[in-house]
């Protein structure tokens, strides 16, 4: 059996790729593809970290867990130059995410999904510059859990 986070970034992945808008692309488990525009744009969902916080300090037998998930978007400058960046080209992808995860329990998994808040950016946005002139974004997504401290792969 895998663990509740395992589970969760599958789910996620099926949310995101189930029902998506024309032009949106299907997202991967972890899986990049070759930085190059014929693989453009593309999107990618990986957990990057987690937060866990024991209920009924000191030996409470349960665990509230907060698993950020990054979902990287790449696309590449449209083919005419004289449009917008292609920063623009990720908005409807991002757009699209949020309408997928936000407020999803992940088939009971999560009692809570949110796009980050606060003091961090729920968008970081990097480019690289030059002849074919790509964008990534990075969006980031929390998810809330609980499982018993002993035992990841049950869910409570």
């Amino acid at each position: 059996m895998s663990s509740i986070r395992e589970q969760i970034i599958l789910a996620a992945v099926l949310a995101l790729n189930t029902g998506a808008p024309s032009g949106v692309p299907a997202v991967d488990r972890g899986r990049g593809l070759a930085l190059e525009p014929s693989n453009l744009p593309s999107g990618v969902l990986v957990p990057t970290r987690e937060w866990v916080i024991r209920i009924g300090k000191p030996a409470g037998p349960l665990v509230h867990r907060r698993l950020r998930l990054a979902l990287v978007w790449r696309a590449a400058r449209p083919a005419s130059p004289d449009t917008a960046g292609p920063d623009s080209a990720i908005d409807p992808l991002s757009s699209w995410a949020s309408k997928a995860l936000v407020d999803n329990s992940l088939g009971g998994l999560a009692f809570k999904t949110e796009e980050v808040e606060g003091q961090e950016p729920a968008i970081v946005w990097e480019y690289e510059l030059g002849e074919k002139f790509f964008c990534k974004a990075d969006q980031l997504f929390d998810v809330h859990y609980t499982t018993r401290v002993a035992d990841a792969e049950l869910r409570v």
